[in-house]
């Protein structure tokens, strides 16, 4: 059961985390399992992502719906987690360039 919430709370930071770009509604086209290739390198922030993950990253097309679960979901995830998940775009390289510099909420992409 605590490995279960574990992972939900480390994907829904990464999912979160990594389009931070404007608020918007929640809708069926958001999901949780678009990025969960990306829980290693935020539970681990010296893993480098991988080349699935950061895949994932650069397919991500409802930056509006990641930003509100982040927004909707912020508070119960760990500060650790949230600040690995923010490096992944940057480690991606040119694959998560469309993701730097986005914000949402008090959030950032460097």
């Amino acid at each position: 059961m605590e490995c279960s919430k574990h992972f939900k709370l480390v994907v829904v930071g990464v999912c979160a985390l990594l389009v931070l770009s404007m608020a918007g509604d929640v809708n069926a086209a958001c999901s949780l399992s678009q990025v969960r290739t990306c829980t290693s390198a935020v539970i681990a922030p010296n893993q480098m992502p991988s080349q699935q993950c950061c895949s994932e990253l650069s397919a991500i097309t409802d930056f509006n719906c990641f930003c509100s679960m982040l927004l909707n979901q912020g508070t119960n995830l760990n500060q650790d987690y949230i600040n690995n998940a923010l490096l992944i775009p940057s480690k991606c390289g040119e694959q998560g360039r469309n993701l730097r510099g986005q914000r949402c909420g008090n959030y950032a992409i460097p």
